[in-house]
């Protein structure tokens, strides 16, 4: 992810998007951010962030997490985004939350461009 490798973002308001796969890179990205000074939302259509990282390691994550000041939103998908804004869609319900205020959206995933194409 670009934001790794010091890719300034616009703003402080930081909406960081799993996009489904629940390993370190998401929760670790959260971290990174929160220690940048960033106000960091992590959304995960999974039922918890970091679903597929060690059980036993989930209660000091989420305290590092919280102490920092993220806010967590699991069983969300991330459905568009406008300038200012974000739209999520509850994967159950498919109840729409539109979340305001948004400076910036990180997706966290592994796809990468082929420029070859």
């Amino acid at each position: 992810m670009q934001v790794l490798q010091g890719q300034e973002l616009p703003g402080r308001r930081v909406l960081l998007y799993d996009c489904g796969d629940g390993h370190w890179k998401f929760v670790s990205t959260a971290e990174y951010l929160l220690t940048q000074g960033q106000q960091v939302e992590l959304v995960t259509p999974l039922f918890i962030a970091g679903a597929d990282i060690p059980f036993n390691s989930v209660p000091a994550l989420y305290r590092r997490l919280y102490k920092a000041g993220a806010t967590i939103t699991p069983v969300h998908t991330l459905k568009e985004i406008r300038q200012g804004e974000a739209i999520l869609t509850h994967v159950f319900s498919k109840r729409e939350v539109v979340r305001t205020s948004v400076d910036a959206v990180v997706l966290a995933n592994d796809n990468r461009a082929d420029n070859a194409l």
